[in-house]
């Protein structure tokens, strides 16, 4: 989902982005100065679960003992 979700925003895709633009009205470069925050913290979190893949499956190993 994380990879979708980067997916949905960098090009040559950018499907949400695109959305965004017909919606505001506004270039693509102010949209994607809102953007970069988010982009950034998504390769953070893939990187994190690349490396600690047990993060994504500890919540239900918890709850399913």
């Amino acid at each position: 989902m994380i990879n979708l979700g980067v997916g949905c925003v960098i090009p040559p895709m950018a499907l949400n982005v695109f959305i965004v633009k017909n919606i505001t009205k506004e270039p693509l470069g102010v949209i994607y100065k809102g953007v970069y925050p988010f982009l950034i913290s998504l390769f953070v979190c893939g990187a994190l679960l690349f490396v600690f893949p047990q993060l994504a499956t500890f919540l239900p190993n918890l709850l399913m003992k």
